[in-house]
């Protein structure tokens, strides 16, 4: 499912890119990147179908049974909703709460999307990310982030 999910991105910004000039290698277009970010996302998307099928195939040996289990049918959420949380943390709070809280809270949300991360190892990747943006936006190139709100 979501290799068909990125296929069809894939594909959808790849037919777009062509309504821009492609120009060439030497001297690309406005189309030419998104042209090749279309492909390679096509080309992701089959590798992961691709592996997917593998699996399943290799699971079907694994258990010659011929009900399905709940476990292949339960879907999984945390891995679907805590990315998108994610998104929405850093696009509501960038403004209102400042760079460093929308960071940090952005890769919190992130990082529960695996159950196996644990609270600690969490808490460094996004504070560490919290500095690496802070320093990047707006040491380096000047963008007028606040980085926290007063």
């Amino acid at each position: 499912m979501a290799s068909a999910i990125l296929f069809l991105f894939g594909a959808t910004v790849f037919v777009l890119s062509w309504s821009y000039e492609i120009g060439q290698l030497r001297r690309m277009g406005p189309g030419y990147f998104p042209m090749l970010l279309g492909a390679t996302l096509c080309l992701f998307a089959l590798l992961i179908a691709l592996q997917d099928a593998k699996e399943r195939m290799s699971r079907k040996e694994r258990s010659r049974t011929t009900s399905l289990s709940l476990s292949v049918l339960r879907l999984q959420w945390r891995p679907f909703c805590m990315p998108l949380l994610a998104i929405l943390l850093i696009a509501s709070l960038l403004e209102s709460a400042g760079l460093v809280p929308a960071v940090v809270a952005s890769v919190a949300a992130a990082g529960f999307a695996e159950r196996s991360n644990s609270l600690g190892v969490i808490a460094v990747i996004a504070a560490v990310t919290a500095v690496f943006t802070s320093v990047v936006f707006v040491q380096l190139l000047g963008i007028p982030f606040r980085l926290f709100a007063l």
